[in-house]
């Protein structure tokens, strides 16, 4: 209260709009006072103040069964509780297809089959499984089936190929064998006398004898690598490190690491390159441990020497990833997608990638597109080369505020000199 004007009374004072800022949120004027109040969804802290309430943890919100209590800021929202492997979609709970989004982690040999929910990486014919985590072994149907085949067995990358002797063609079962039937003594005979005898093949005019076709000058593009003319036919070749494939024109890559059970030592790994393969530096830092199934480097939340988000198992992961790219990679293109996976394998869409240690040569690049991060070339990559690259991924809570998980990859891209 204060005097009046004229001294002879008392008025009301008006504290809300005289003194703005003595509550937090709603000021209602009283006679002889104020009052503090709170909007929908806060509650009174103090004289003045306002505290939002989480209605998720006391129990206030209404949501339906089947749905999530999700806090928003002053409110709270009620989502579909999606299991593990689905996403929310038009207000309904729909399986994630991983393969499709190429958000599994199968290997190059390996298949991915979507389940609901989830995936699988399966082994496709003519491989089997070598474990979890590992790619799929080639099985060596010759050795482990020697009468697979009626003369002679090549094996190749998923499958295999039967021989046949020289003379002896292989019949529609791509398993036997049939000879070739010739006359005794080849003869030809007189167009211009048809009741004539005929003549021996050794006294044939060498100008009648058909000149042998160069099909590697007639075709450039015959073979892929290199070809080279024979009488009657053409062979062809590839580079070291290469075979021919089961066309006998393209080449294919030989899996040096898997081929021949290549160990490059402690804290090493092979990377099997086009053309080659090379062993690259591997290692865990201080306090991580090596992953039996995935070979990351993981660093336990007790082992952490920085604070752990709530519920989750890991303060960080190194993952090491590959690429083996062929020549003639031009600029601006996407190399390769980065997910991160908290330890459940769930996909975390609130990430941010940053590259913390870029490659000497190429300054390579990274864009963000709906929580996944693509690595792309601003420049032409040069042949025969190996880069280097270390990218950061932090994964947020739903407001973007706290670190949830954090995953660093290491990553290893090669360019072989062959386009192939």
């Amino acid at each position: 209260m204060k005097p009046s004007e004229d001294g002879l009374t008392c008025v009301d004072v008006d504290e809300c709009r005289e003194g703005p800022g003595r509550c937090d949120q709603i000021c209602e004027n009283k006679f002889g006072g104020f009052k503090c109040s709170c909007y929908p969804g806060y509650r009174r802290q103090g004289r003045h103040g306002c505290t939002d309430v989480d209605e998720c943890k006391t129990g206030q919100a209404n949501c339906a069964v089947g749905q999530e209590c999700v806090k928003a800021v002053g409110s709270y929202n009620c989502i579909a509780n999606c299991p593990r492997g689905f996403e929310l979609l038009n207000g309904r709970c729909t399986d994630t297809d991983e393969c499709r989004l190429g958000q599994h982690r199968c290997y190059y040999n390996q298949r991915c089959v979507n389940t609901q929910p989830g995936y699988k990486c399966v082994c496709p014919r003519g491989y089997r499984s070598a474990g979890a985590g590992t790619p799929c072994l080639d099985i060596d149907e010759c050795t482990e089936t020697p009468e697979v085949c009626a003369y002679e067995c090549e094996n190749t990358f998923g499958g295999y190929e039967c021989i046949c002797p020289p003379g002896q063609i292989r019949l529609a079962d791509k398993r036997s064998c049939a000879g070739l039937e010739f006359l005794d003594k080849p003869q030809i005979f007189d167009i211009n006398n048809p009741q004539g005898d005929a003549e021996e093949s050794e006294n044939v005019d060498p100008r009648n004898v058909l000149d042998d076709i160069d099909e590697c000058k007639d075709d450039l593009n015959i073979c892929q690598h290199n070809c080279s003319n024979t009488v009657g036919g053409y062979e062809c070749s590839c580079p070291p490190g290469y075979r021919l494939s089961k066309d006998k024109r393209t080449c294919e890559d030989i899996n040096e690491c898997i081929e021949f059970s290549i160990n490059c030592g402690v804290d090493k790994m092979c990377f099997n390159t086009l053309g080659e393969f090379t062993c690259i530096d591997v290692p865990c830092p201080r306090n991580y441990h090596r992953d039996p199934i995935t070979n990351n480097c993981v660093l336990e939340c007790i082992d952490a020497e920085v604070a752990c988000p709530e519920s989750a198992r890991f303060a960080d992961v190194i993952e090491f990833r590959t690429l083996a790219l062929p020549s003639g990679v031009l600029a601006q293109q996407d190399l390769i997608r980065l997910t991160a996976y908290n330890q459940y394998d769930d996909v975390l869409r609130k990430t941010i990638f940053t590259i913390l240690e870029n490659d000497e040569y190429i300054p390579f690049q990274i864009r963000l597109e709906k929580g996944i991060g693509i690595v792309y070339t601003p420049k032409v990559l040069e042949d025969r080369r190996l880069y280097k690259i270390k990218v950061l991924a932090k994964s947020f809570d739903n407001e973007q505020v706290n670190i949830q998980y954090q995953t660093t990859f290491m990553i290893h891209i090669s360019v072989s000199s062959y386009p192939y």
